[in-house]
């Protein structure tokens, strides 16, 4: 039987998909370990394998077919609660430091929340602390609305204490899923740990880290995904690497307390979009380990087979091999071998390209080949303190071809349908949490000098975004009545705002290297975080937009390499364009929690437009953002090189 002999059942797939979809009658009580709701197992999901060559450079492509279902997930996370963990997660911006009494653990106990609050009656948790040693404090929880409270309890209880045991925390999570295969379940899921720390390992096991783990995986015979999380600069990223690779997970730099919620959406939205685990293909007797594929995500490999063409190797057929999330059997595809057909030749190039250049992100690999143009915004002095970490973290995405944030443009195009709303929905549970409570409880009032407790914090800039433009072809309201291209608007212009009219101050052209991302609502084309106005409320373009997809009301997000814009008003600081009331620069709306940004809403933007190059003449050119070397938050705006 070959794969062209495989027909799904699109019968027998719906009454899976509606059994998945259904809700038990009544929420069974606590259970330490085990699911609460039996899981229906697919029977009819196809794994398509393409293998063509093209001289001496073999190109494998595994498409695996859409879902409107979920996998289920067996999650374990190991957190990082050493002493360092009690610091305070600041943001720093060009302005100073903005603080709200938030420790580290206080923002990754939101995330851990917000994982709680998005896993189903099918899925299990556990939660695992370390610091001097390792403590399992839930167990394979099964994620039903009765237990999620005491789940929630687990993680209020965490609090900052010693040093950095990773093994021992590592080895008691990896213990869970030994745990439960020692016990004969048969249930299936897929199986993941994540592992969060904020420095490096202060004790560690005789032969390192990744040897212990393969004696451990290969003596108990587990298998899980393995993903890792940096926080700040105080890492061993080359470890949190490797552990990563050897589990076939995501390492994930977090610069700062702004980009916890993302990253860790991200990562929990890839996992409960996995399909399969332990995919390889064998090309003769060389075995490539490809890790995991997501429903509806195309995985490519590109491998060179000079030397072995030299040597007279003639290679008819692929071996693939893949374990679904259903089965812990392995499925097996032998894949005959063609030539690349003309039309996917330049695909097999940019695939080529692709893989060459995540591999080429690893730390010496990099530092032979520092450039500008290489390293972008990454110039060698800040190299040592941010791109060491940030480089092997964006090299691992691109090479699983997984989107692990919403800044990188680069990795925006990643996942398949079910994973991006997946993504959109936890994305709004982080935000729609109720606020953190601080754990440093008190400020000093600057104004009074005296010291009050902090309040509940938005958990919205803890997932943050940038970028603030509009297209220029965009037709904006003007005082008298009329309308007028954005990028035909002058300083002295009055616009039309919901208060009255306003004076245009300066104009902000933003002309970028690569493509910027645009979300498009209607005729307007626009950044997707930069605040509309939807219903009466503030709210990001990018969540309307997936909103309306779903109803097909507007084509969503595209590419665009023209120019975007950005205004500057004296006052009133909104615009109306193309029927969409946005914000401009320096709008005030500080404490919004969709507005609010520590650079674009305060008077730290117009300071940073006031200093350069043509804000007299009303317009500032820009090639794009800056960032904080030590934080990686948006500082200020780069001057555009005009020669």
């Amino acid at each position: 039987m070959s794969v062209s002999d495989l027909v799904p059942n699109r019968d027998l797939r719906h009454l899976i998909e509606s059994s998945l979809g259904a809700t038990p009658s009544a929420p069974p009580s606590v259970q330490p370990t085990a699911a609460a709701v039996a899981i229906a197992l697919p029977t009819d999901e196809v794994v398509r394998v393409t293998a063509e060559q093209d001289g001496d450079r073999l190109w494998v492509r595994i498409h695996p077919e859409n879902s409107q279902t979920r996998s289920p997930v067996d999650l374990v996370c190991v957190i990082d609660i050493s002493g360092s963990m009690g610091t305070e997660a600041v943001i720093k911006t060009a302005a100073g430091v903005e603080n709200n009494g938030l420790s580290i653990l206080d923002v990754v106990k939101h995330a851990l929340k917000t994982i709680i609050a998005s896993l189903g009656p099918n899925d299990t948790l556990s939660l695992v602390t370390f610091e001097s040693k390792a403590q399992v404090l839930r167990a394979r929880v099964a994620t039903t609305d009765a237990n999620k409270p005491s789940l929630i309890q687990s993680v209020d209880s965490m609090r900052p204490m010693d040093m950095t045991n990773l093994w021992d925390g590592m080895k008691k999570g990896l213990g869970i899923f030994a745990g439960h295969q020692d016990e004969g379940n048969s249930e299936q899921r897929v199986p993941a740990m994540f592992i969060l720390t904020d420095g490096q390992p202060n004790i560690a096991p005789p032969r390192g880290h990744c040897e212990a783990i393969k004696r451990y995986t290969a003596e108990h015979g587990v298998r899980c995904t393995l993903n890792t999380f940096g926080f700040g600069y105080s890492l061993d990223s080359e470890l949190l690497h490797d552990l990563a690779k050897l589990g076939d997970g995501l390492y994930s730099f977090i610069p700062d307390a702004g980009m916890v919620g993302t990253v860790f959406v991200h990562a929990l939205a890839n996992t409960c979009a996995t399909m399969c685990t332990d995919v390889a293909f064998k090309i003769g007797n060389q075995e490539h380990r490809i890790g995991t594929i997501q429903y509806g995500q195309t995985r490519d490999v590109v491998v060179d087979r000079s030397n072995a063409a030299a040597a007279g190797e003639h290679i008819q057929q692929v071996d693939v091999s893949y374990v679904p999330w259903w089965t812990n059997s392995k499925h097996t595809l032998q894949v005959a071998v063609g030539p690349v057909s003309d039309k996917n030749k330049h695909e097999l190039e940019a695939q080529h390209l692709r893989q060459k250049a995540a591999e080429a992100m690893r730390i010496q690999d990099l530092l032979t080949d520092l450039t500008g143009q290489g390293v972008l915004a990454f110039e060698p002095e800040h190299f040592a303190r941010w791109g060491k970490h940030y480089l092997p973290s964006l090299g691992r995405s691109h090479l699983l071809q997984q989107c692990n944030n919403f800044k990188d443009p680069g990795v925006q195009h990643y996942g398949g349908p079910l994973f991006n709303t997946l993504r959109d929905k936890m994305d709004r549970i982080f935000d729609d949490l109720p606020p953190a409570v601080p754990s440093i409880r008190q400020y000093v009032d600057r104004r009074t000098n005296t010291v009050r407790a902090s309040a509940p914090v938005s958990m919205a800039s803890y997932n943050s975004r940038a970028d603030p433009c509009f297209g220029g072809d965009c037709l904006i309201a003007m005082a008298d009545g009329s309308t007028k291209k954005v990028g035909h608007v002058r300083k002295g212009d009055l616009v039309k705002t919901e208060q009255g009219a306003a004076l245009v101050e300066c104009v902000l052209k933003t002309v970028k290297p690569d493509p910027s991302l645009l979300v498009r609502l209607g005729n307007l084309a626009i950044t997707p975080w930069h605040p509309v106005k939807h219903h009466g409320k503030w709210a990001f373009p990018y969540d309307v937009a997936s909103a309306a997809a779903h109803a097909r009301e507007w084509p969503g997000m595209e590419q665009s390499v023209v120019p975007v814009y950005s205004l500057l008003l004296q006052q009133h600081h909104t615009v109306i364009i193309d029927g969409w009331v946005c914000v401009t620069l320096g709008h005030g709306l500080v404490h919004d929690p969709v507005c609010g940004h520590p650079f674009f809403a305060g008077n730290e933007v117009r300071e940073c437009l006031e200093k350069m190059k043509g804000f007299e003449d009303g317009l500032v050119l820009t090639s794009g953002v800056e960032r904080d070397s030590k934080t990686g938050l948006v500082c200020g705006f780069a001057p555009l090189d005009e020669e």
